[in-house]
């Protein structure tokens, strides 16, 4: 979303306006949030320096900061006259929403799910009904008093166990798949379009190369490390400005835009370490002391679990006893 804000703001001061829809409590909150995790990032440098005192007044004439929040009916848009003015107003809508949080890759690309369509086949889904197994299970845990760490913990264990009896891995892409049905459900004869972009990477080019939002993407990225499918994330941003385009001088309907580098560009693993070593080399992390942090050698890969925990245990394992012995005898030198 961040991305697609600057680009608008930087190339295109002449859109008539951006309901900017930002989770929040009220207009102040929703304000304030703007101002910090929006406006206030290094991302928007590029068009400062552009529009200079300019860009406050086209922030305040362009962009309409909207409070609320998707999880709720309305977009949980109390205002009942900005609703009326958005009804108006609005000829396109770019749902950005989404979780960032995921353990596993997103499945394989598929066409777009019809309402009460699983991946395996074995039975149809209902999503009012998984709605009313969550409340269910939420009035459940809290009749009990659960914690909320215990919430949240069976809340992801359904999530999981939901999504596999249906055949999806996890719950990220099963939502995912709701998500597409009810958009198809209930368009009726609005044109729409779905984004499906790849494990979303730091920009390319614009508004200048290397800027994410945090770590949230490029960590699962160096973790999972067998990912050999990722695209920056203002090629995203440019793919979804050209479906609108698209989308806006002939609708249509069921269009899916895939947006990934695939077998056109893709990054092979051994690739990755050799970005990570350079990019680390060129720009170190700088430590607690001050100094910057040395890349000293390549990773090491191991192709079997067997092999890491033999790894570890010659490697590891005698200093962590040692250091496990010399804590003791300090401890009992101390007693005495």
């Amino acid at each position: 979303m961040l991305v697609f804000v600057e680009k608008i703001l930087r190339v295109q001061p002449n859109v008539k306006k951006l309901y900017l829809l930002l989770r929040a409590a009220d207009a102040t909150s929703a304000s304030h949030r703007f101002q910090n995790e929006v406006i206030g990032k290094n991302l928007f440098r590029v068009a400062k320096e552009k529009w200079d005192a300019n860009l406050n007044s086209i922030i305040a004439k362009k962009i309409s900061i909207v409070p609320g929040d998707v999880r709720y009916e309305d977009l949980g848009i109390k205002d009942s006259s900005l609703k009326e003015e958005m009804k108006i107003e609005l000829d396109i809508v770019l749902n950005f929403a989404a979780t960032t949080k995921f353990d596993e890759r997103a499945d394989t690309r598929k066409p777009p799910y019809c309402l009460g369509q699983t991946l395996n086949g074995v039975s149809k889904l209902d999503i009012e009904e998984e709605k009313k197994l969550i409340d269910e299970k939420i009035n459940e845990l809290q009749a009990e008093g659960a914690p909320e760490t215990m919430v949240k913990r069976a809340m992801k264990d359904m999530g999981n166990k939901r999504a596999k009896a249906f055949g999806w891995p996890n719950t990220y892409v099963f939502t995912k798949a709701m998500g597409e049905m009810l958009v198809g459900h209930l368009k009726e004869n609005v044109p729409a379009a779905i984004i499906r972009p790849t494990m979303i990477t730091a920009t390319c080019k614009e508004p200048f190369l290397g800027w994410i939002e945090g770590a949230r993407t490029v960590d699962a990225l160096t973790l999972a490390y067998a990912i050999a499918d990722a695209i920056p994330g203002d090629i995203v941003v440019n793919a979804i400005i050209l479906a609108m385009v698209a989308l806006a001088n002939q609708p249509c309907n069921d269009i899916i835009y895939h947006v990934g580098s695939s077998a056109r560009n893709p990054i092979r693993c051994s690739g990755i370490e050799d970005y990570l070593i350079r990019y680390f080399t060129n720009k170190p992390w700088i430590g607690k002391n001050g100094k910057p942090v040395k890349v000293v050698s390549k990773m090491t890969i191991f192709n079997s679990i067997a092999k890491f925990h033999r790894f570890i245990r010659i490697r590891y394992l005698p200093l962590l006893k040692a250091q496990t012995r010399d804590s003791i005898t300090k401890f009992k030198h101390r007693l005495n």
